[in-house]
């Protein structure tokens, strides 16, 4: 339930499953932008369009962007009490 104005509307009550296949679609889109970038970024220097110089920083920040979603989409598959509340 929450309020908007004067007016209370109440959200239907969708299964858990579907809030949790939703969040792991999310994230594995958000995982296969970030390689995609990465191989944009190896493409560009490969076909002398930038300098390995210029893209290095965005490399390493599209790795790190990589290596946190992999992480946080295992976190989320392993855990007992994803998408409960715990009290």
């Amino acid at each position: 339930i929450f309020n908007r104005g004067r007016n209370f509307y109440v959200l239907p009550a969708w299964p858990l499953s579907y809030f949790q296949a939703i969040l792991e679609y999310a994230s594995k889109m958000a995982r296969k932008e970030a390689r995609e970038s990465h191989w944009w970024l190896r493409l560009s220097v490969a076909a002398g369009v930038a300098k390995r110089e210029e893209v290095d920083w965005e490399l390493g920040e599209a790795d790190e962007l990589r290596i946190m979603l992999r992480a946080a989409i295992r976190t989320a598959r392993s855990s007992q009490d994803r998408g409960h509340s715990v009290e």
